[in-house]
């Protein structure tokens, strides 16, 4: 069928069926449909959509996307998301989330509530050359009811603070005479009090 006007409108006020073996539709202006209830969209084989300008979208309501296969998604510039009020979930139920950059940095900013990670194993590393850092304002707390251990292989006890500290300062030696060696601290079994049973360095 080939229309040669340059203005068509259709009018349908019950239903319109269509049964169309191949559908081409060129259109050399702009495309505006107006819907007034909903639309559904049932394809049995695969759909491309490609949007030479720039697209937007503005739903209303809730939005929801079902795949059963797998999504890529290349953006060739910036992405932002915003949510007004709300949470950001990411869910995988067996597999991994990752998140990576080639050049440039990972940042998790949390400006007025609290950051949690909670998982069976935990764990934080740099490539060969890098460095690893964590500043706080404030104060650093590390809860390992068993053992912390800084370092390798090889992680000895590290003293503990103020019991070493005292012992320092209160500790003697006798000596016979002045100037020649003395003997070890009168207090040396206090010395194995001093090492911690839980916080391990190398």
């Amino acid at each position: 069928m080939e229309i040669d006007t340059s203005k068509v409108n259709t009018t349908v006020r019950d239903e319109l069926s269509q049964s169309i073996g191949k559908e081409l539709t060129t259109i050399e202006g702009s495309k505006e449909i107006n819907v007034g209830g909903g639309v559904n969209e049932n394809i049995s084989g695969s759909r491309g959509v490609a949007i030479v300008g720039g697209d937007s979208r503005t739903i209303g309501k809730d939005y929801s996307d079902t795949i059963a296969g797998k999504q890529d998604v290349t953006i060739g510039s910036n992405k932002t998301c915003i949510v007004i009020a709300g949470n950001i979930s990411e869910k995988t139920l067996a597999g991994n989330i990752d998140l990576r950059t080639l050049a440039g940095n990972v940042t998790i900013d949390n400006v007025y509530g609290t950051m949690s990670l909670t998982a069976l194993s935990a764990k934080l590393s740099a490539i060969v050359g890098s460095k690893f850092e964590a500043s706080m304002a404030g104060i650093a707390y590390v809860d390992a009811p068993t053992m912390v251990q800084i370092g390798g292989a090889g992680a000895v006890p590290m003293l503990k603070g103020m019991p070493t500290a005292s012992w320092l300062m209160s500790h003697t030696h006798i000596t016979s005479d002045h100037g020649s060696p003395t003997s070890p601290p009168i207090q040396a079994g206090m010395v194995l009090g001093l090492l911690s049973t839980k916080v391990f360095g190398a």
